[in-house]
């Protein structure tokens, strides 16, 4: 339950912003209305209204059928042979193979030999960022705090200690760990610094309190 309240939630925010978009009032061009009007500009008012030339009128005519003629020639009918959807599949088997073995190194790499927490948290970073995406849920954990930890510690407020706290707070909340993930996601928030990062982080706090009771 808790987590189909938070589902809802978050998708209502989201689609919240992205409705918010900056409405013009019909009156601003209403000096597009009269000729005569000191401020009629008839570039922009001819712009506004769509304009009563026919030369614009033919010009987007012709524009349109050209533009259709490129797209026609340009359009290439989907593979029809079995052997042109095997290869396909085949190609995009290979890609999935790179990208799979490439996040299985990353995730499996040893730490640095180095004491500059900078490239250490970067490291544990990147590292949790694979392991992620591979489902190695424990060690995203781990590793998103231990980089949170060491940017906290040397780089407070910087880009590294406001994404790892976040990402630790994503994967907590993930593996049903809730109570941690919200005070991850609280961590994030005070490390935030720009109105967007923290506005983001209230949204999902918002969220995360309201699923909770």
């Amino acid at each position: 339950m808790r987590r189909t309240v938070l589902s809802t939630f978050l998708f209502a925010a989201i689609l919240g912003l992205g409705c918010m978009g900056v409405a013009v009032s019909a009156k601003a061009y209403g000096h597009c209305e009269d000729p005569n009007d000191p401020q009629y500009d008839p570039n922009e008012c001819e712009e506004v209204s769509g304009g009563n030339s026919l030369d614009k009128a033919i010009d987007f005519t012709a524009k349109s059928k050209a533009s259709t003629a490129k797209f026609k020639t340009a359009f290439v009918l989907p593979p029809r042979k079995i052997s042109d959807i095997t290869e396909f599949l085949s190609l995009q088997k290979r890609r999935d193979e790179a990208v799979l073995g490439r996040l299985q190194r990353e995730a499996d790499q040893k730490p640095p030999a180095t004491k500059d927490t900078g490239d250490l948290a970067s490291f544990y970073f990147k590292r949790a960022t694979a392991a992620s995406h591979l489902g190695r849920g424990k060690q995203a954990i781990q590793d998103n705090r231990k980089a949170a930890d060491l940017a906290i510690r040397d780089y407070p407020g910087s880009f590294l200690a406001r994404f790892a706290t976040h990402n630790y707070a994503l994967e907590e909340l993930l593996y049903g760990n809730y109570g941690k993930g919200v005070k991850g996601m609280e961590e994030s928030l005070s490390h935030s610094t720009s109105t967007g990062a923290q506005l983001a982080r209230q949204i999902m706090l918002a969220g995360l309190y309201a699923a909770g009771g």
